[in-house]
């Protein structure tokens, strides 16, 4: 995930190291994000990830991995705009 928020995750590091009790509140507005980006096996969720957000050419993996679900694809999407991370 440091892939997508990176900003945002070492400022949540920086909360987290400075005892900060917010961090943890702070960082479960992530918690979708979190469980789509291991919907389904890893590294398929974070190169769709980076894929919708225009950083790669193409989602596609090498056997034996296949590329994020038809399913779970607009799930993704739409946590990733709700975020900022990418356009309409």
């Amino acid at each position: 995930v440091s892939h997508l928020i990176p900003a945002e995750l070492k400022a949540l590091l920086i909360q987290a190291r400075a005892k900060n009790l917010s961090a943890e509140q702070d960082f479960k507005k992530y918690s979708e994000l979190l469980r789509l980006m291991y919907i389904e096996s890893n590294p398929v969720g974070t190169k769709a990830a980076v894929y919708l957000r225009g950083l790669i050419d193409s989602p596609e993996m090498r056997l034996p991995l296949v590329t994020l679900s038809e399913e779970h694809m607009p799930l993704l999407k739409d946590e990733l705009q709700k975020f900022g991370k990418i356009g309409d």
